[in-house]
Order: structure tokens, then C-alpha cells, then sequence
């Protein structure tokens, strides 16, 4: 075995646990550091007995491409190695609906790609050939745009079910491992192309440096190594509430403005819904530090209301919290009534009924037995007039307490729900009088079930009851 491919081997049991009982797959563009892994893990394959496949992705982008596809897939038949291939449709235009430049589209159907070949070739990981020279460029990239700490911390060695075992090889002892094993490659010649800002930080920058500091790379890598130290340190203070759709104001503003800043980033980070999140989050498109300032700005300055609309992410304060709420959760508003008439329900023992995002269960018993009060509406059913009405809260509504009567609104303000969940309380009427009302979110410690004070029973008397319940739909 050689050298290399021991080390890469040793990299692998670092972050995969008995290498013999899995499937792995390499991501194979025919060029130069991608051939050298494949080769690398084809030859561990051998000695390990672990499964192995290839998959290739062609993007249209060169005149190369479709040869370059072509020698993949006779390489593969020759090594009898299974593999999954296929075509991105490249758009016309350089930027797309939503204002998603080219890049990053292409980025993200790559990684669709990734997620097709895994549900195709059924493997455990896929590794992909970024080594200890795209590492280093990609700290520069980021440092000159000015990124955070988790971007100067440079590649991720594994993530999800993607991982990257050359992170510390340097390039040069691939093209020496593929000279050695006397295998061609593929050129790329658009990597000359000095307009592209990684080519030109590779090609221009990185030289020079390298003619004053010929050890610059093990510094970088040394450095980001202490920046992910650093990062993990910073997670050690993030509150437990920081995953939570609501925060306590005080609590957040008891933090320091570093980490109040650094939980924020996470948060709406965290918050923005892109279709691949599950498979790379990294490399999603992050929010920018001056919508992050902004945010923590109206936050210190605003009484009540709308902190900040980002994408898909609506961010308000409301009664010394703040709410996060994102356009990727069903709107779940009330919206319009359903009307059910006394004699749809007089003779049955139970029925289901589907209103906006709920499903509505109601049954007549004359026994009561281990009802949840906290979990039902339990009232009598001489007690309704004629009909059943469910629907959202209106200004005038009114309901009755054991304190006496009171408005919705006022009661709402008292209890202070915020203005984005109010739409989501469900009322039952009975014509014009509220039997209660369903609070379909935990808030402030209050049960989800408030039934008026008119409709209180009592359990000792031999009457039929109407047993209400409400669960959401999915």
C-alpha cells in the first residue's frame, strides 16, 4: 500500500466507523485531484473488501464536458465500478427568479445531484477531492469578503454524508501519486481564467505569498484549526432557548453584543429556507452582517412590531419577546366560519369535521370519564340553541370569565399574544354567545382550551355533553 493511500485511509476511519461494512462513492470530474482520489480509494477497495462506486456530473459548461463523460463512464466499465452520471440543463441567463446568481443555482444542483446519485447507488458517503490547496484558497476567499469566523474556518472534513479526505494533502502529491500510477487527466483550462476570484487569488496571490512565506500553507491550516477551536468555544455559551421560535427579551439582551450578534447570525441562518439545507448547510447562501446589525438595531429601538422581513423569515417583537416566523410553516390563520346545525349532530355519538388546518372531533356522551379539561371543550348539549359555529375571533367578541365579562381584544392585550399569532385563535359559538376558545400555541403557561363561564357543567348531573377536541391537520 502506499503512502498516500494510507493516510488517506487513516483519515477515513477517523470519521467513519467500520469501513469494511459501507458503501462509498467518490465524486469523479476526470480532472487531476479527483482521479487521484478515485484511484486512492479504488486500491482501498481492494485491500478493505468495502463497496465502492463513482458518480459524475456533467455541466455542460465546456466543449470538454461530454468527452470528459464519456471517459468516466469507459473507465468505470473497465474498473467494473457501478456509477450513476447525468447533465445539468445549464439556464440562459447568468441569474435566475429569486435573484439566485449562476453560481450559487449551479452549486445547489450540484448537491441535488449528490442527492439523487445517493438514492440511486444507495451509498454511505460520498467523498469528494478537496484538498489542502482549495482549503487555503477558500480561507482567503472568505477573509476577503469580509466573512465570520465559520467561513475562516475553511472546509468541513465531513458533512452530513459528505466528506473530504485530503484536506491535508497538498495538490502537488496528487499530480506525484497519478504520475506514479501512470494514469491521464483532464485540464480544466478555465481554472487559468484570472476573472474567476478563486483563479486569480490561486494563480496571483497565493505565488507571491508563497515567495516570502514557503510555509504559508501549514500556517493557514494551522490557523484554522485554532478558529474552529475557537468556534466550538463560542457554541459551549449559546443559550439552551437559542432553537426555540420565541426569545425572552431580557434574557437575549443579558447577553454580551458579541454573542447577541453571533445567535442572531445562527438564527436566521438557520431560519432560511433553502431546498438543500439538510445536505450542505455550509454552503448555503448566508445572511450578511448588516442585515444581522440591522435587525439587532430595531430590536433596542422598537417598542412593538415587525423587527425585520428577510426572504422567507419574519422576525417581530412583541411584549419583550421576539418572534421568529418563517413563510416555509403553513399559514395556519383562521380564516372565514363553518356552521353546524343542532340536528347534524342530535342522534350521533361522534363526529370528525374538517375546518381550515384543523380537523375538529366531536362527540356526545352522557358519561364522563377521564376527560382532559386542558385537552376538550366539555359542555352541555341542551345548552346549544340550534347550532355549532367555528370560526376566528372578530373585534366585538366577547367571552365570559369567572371575573365577568371581557372583550377578545382587551384579553388578548392582557395576555399579551403577540399581533402575528392572534389570526391563529380558533372561537366555537353558539349563534352569538362564545362557548371558548382554542389557543392552538403554547404561550405564557395558558391551556390551550378556555371555555366561557356560562358553559361550566356540572359532572354530577345526568345530562348529555358535547366533547370538542382539535387537533391540526399533518
Amino acid at each position: 500500500m502506499r503512502s498516500l493511500e494510507r493516510q488517506v485511509y487513516l483519515t477515513l476511519s477517523d470519521v467513519i466507523d467500520d469501513i469494511p461494512a459501507k458503501h462509498l462513492s467518490v465524486a469523479v470530474s476526470m480532472g487531476a485531484d479527483s482521479l487521484a482520489l478515485f484511484y486512492i480509494v479504488y486500491n482501498l477497495s481492494k485491500e478493505y473488501k468495502f463497496q465502492l462506486s463513482a458518480i459524475h456530473l456533467n455541466h455542460g459548461l465546456r466543449k470538454e464536458s461530454n468527452i470528459e463523460q464519456r471517459a468516466f463512464i469507459k473507465l468505470m466499465d473497465e474498473l467494473s465500478v457501478n456509477y450513476y452520471t447525468d447533465n445539468l440543463s445549464v439556464p440562459d441567463e447568468l441569474t435566475l427568479d429569486k435573484g439566485k446568481s449562476f453560481e450559487l443555482w449551479a452549486r445547489n444542483e450540484r448537491f441535488k445531484f449528490y442527492q439523487n446519485a445517493k438514492n440511486k447507488l444507495m451509498f454511505d458517503f460520498l467523498l469528494t477531492a478537496h484538498h489542502k490547496d482549495d482549503n487555503v484558497e477558500t480561507f482567503f476567499l472568505n477573509l476577503f469578503r469580509g466573512t465570520g469566523l465559520k467561513g475562516l474556518a475553511g472546509i468541513m472534513a465531513k458533512r452530513g454524508f459528505i466528506i473530504s479526505p485530503l484536506l491535508n494533502v497538498e495538490k502537488i502529491e496528487l499530480y506525484e501519486y497519478l504520475k506514479e500510477i501512470n494514469v491521464q487527466f483532464f485540464e480544466d483550462y478555465t481554472n487559468k481564467d484570472n476573472k474567476a476570484r478563486r483563479n486569480y487569488i490561486r494563480n496571483v496571490i497565493l505565488p507571491d505569498i508563497e515567495k516570502k512565506f514557503s510555509n504559508y500553507k501549514n500556517s493557514i491550516v494551522s490557523c484554522m484549526e485554532e478558529v474552529s477551536f475557537a468556534i466550538d468555544f463560542i457554541n459551549s455559551f449559546i443559550p439552551f432557548w437559542y432553537k426555540e421560535e420565541e426569545w425572552d427579551l431580557h434574557l437575549f439582551e443579558n447577553l454580551s453584543p458579541y454573542l447577541q450578534r453571533y445567535i442572531m447570525y445562527r438564527k436566521i441562518n438557520d431560519l432560511l429556507d433553502f431546498e438543500l439545507e439538510n445536505i450542505n448547510p455550509k454552503r448555503q447562501p448566508s445572511v450578511s452582517k448588516k442585515i444581522v446589525n440591522y435587525a439587532l438595531l430595531k430590536i433596542k429601538t422598537l417598542k412593538n412590531g415587525e423587527i425585520l422581513q428577510f426572504r422567507n423569515i419574519k422576525i417581530y417583537k412583541s411584549y419583550n419577546r421576539i418572534y421568529f416566523v418563517t413563510s416555509s410553516v403553513k399559514d395556519s390563520s383562521v380564516q372565514g366560519s363553518f356552521s353546524l346545525d343542532k340536528s347534524e349532530f342530535e342522534n350521533k355519538k361522534s363526529l370528525v369535521l374538517s375546518f381550515n388546518q384543523y380537523f375538529i372531533n366531536i362527540k356526545i356522551k352522557r358519561k364522563i370519564d377521564n376527560i382532559d379539561l386542558n385537552k376538550n371543550f366539555i359542555f352541555e348539549k341542551d345548552k346549544i340553541v340550534d347550532r355549532l359555529i367555528f370560526s376566528k375571533w372578530e373585534k366585538g367578541d366577547f367571552i365570559y370569565l369567572k371575573y365577568g365579562k371581557k372583550k377578545l381584544q382587551d384579553l388578548f392585550v392582557d395576555w399579551k399574544i403577540p399581533r402575528h399569532l392572534k389570526d391563529k385563535i380558533l372561537v366555537l359559538k353558539d349563534c352569538k354567545n362564545i362557548i371558548g376558545i382554542f389557543i392552538p400555541f403554547k404561550f405564557a403557561n395558558r391551556q390551550n382550551y378556555i371555555l366561557s363561564n356560562q358553559y361550566f357543567i356540572d359532572f354530577q348531573s345526568n345530562y348529555e355533553y358535547i366533547i370538542v377536541s382539535v387537533n391540526e391537520k399533518g
